[in-house]
């Protein structure tokens, strides 16, 4: 007999994994769904029941950003801390909905600061913004961990510090830039690692982030 139950567990093992810390509550509401099972010469459909589970979380990461491009002239790679707050259900999956924000300070280049006579220069970037994490074990068979892809979009408000003023060679001091973005990273456990790429015209870089997941809501 060959009983074949796979798709039901990859659609709420992601889910459930994120909700270890959340209690037996978790499964107070249920859907059904279909399975069938085969033998050499007879089909038997089976109806069983999985659970709906779903929950809010907080998601502190912190990681390291790779400036590119001319943003790699004046900056050294910086470093940030940042939170998501993210919405996880098996009625939306493989889809996590997340909030995000993220603070960057990237340490002017050695050679930007000596070419302009600068004491110091640093530029920090805050992003507000939202994204979608789509967990890839619908598509991929994994064992161990769960491979997530993302896309994000956010608005930087960008803020320079040059010292002196008077040798800044036309940087702009503050604006504010769109800029979207997308990664790839995996889950194990409560914990992911994520690499990204930003674009944000003359801001964009490459990230690396680590996260971890702590539930808030349960439902």
């Amino acid at each position: 007999m060959n009983i074949n139950i796979k798709n039901i567990i990859c659609k709420t093992s992601s889910v459930l994994i994120l909700l270890l810390m959340m209690g037996s509550n978790v499964f107070s509401q249920t859907t059904e769904d279909t399975l069938i099972t085969t033998q050499p010469d007879v089909t038997i459909n089976k109806t069983i029941t999985t659970p709906n589970v779903g929950g809010v979380f907080i998601s502190p990461n912190l990681g390291f950003s790779f400036p590119l491009q001319s943003f790699a002239e004046n900056s050294k790679s910086g470093f940030s801390l940042g939170a998501r707050l993210e919405f996880a259900s098996t009625k939306i999956y493989p889809f996590v909905i997340a909030g995000t924000f993220d603070y960057t300070t990237y340490p002017g280049g050695e050679e930007f600061k000596s070419t302009n006579f600068l004491n110091s220069a640093n530029t920090t970037i805050t992003s507000f913004g939202g994204g979608i994490d789509i967990i890839l074990t619908k598509f991929i068979k994994t064992d161990f961990t769960i491979p997530i892809l993302g896309l994000e979009a956010k608005m930087m408000n960008i803020s320079r510090k040059i010292d002196p003023e008077s040798n800044n060679p036309g940087l702009p001091l503050n604006e504010s830039i769109l800029a979207y973005g997308g990664s790839l990273g995996f889950t194990l456990f409560v914990f992911d690692i994520v690499t990204g790429y930003t674009y944000a015209k003359d801001y964009s870089s490459i990230n690396v982030k680590f996260r971890f997941h702590f539930p808030v809501a349960k439902f």
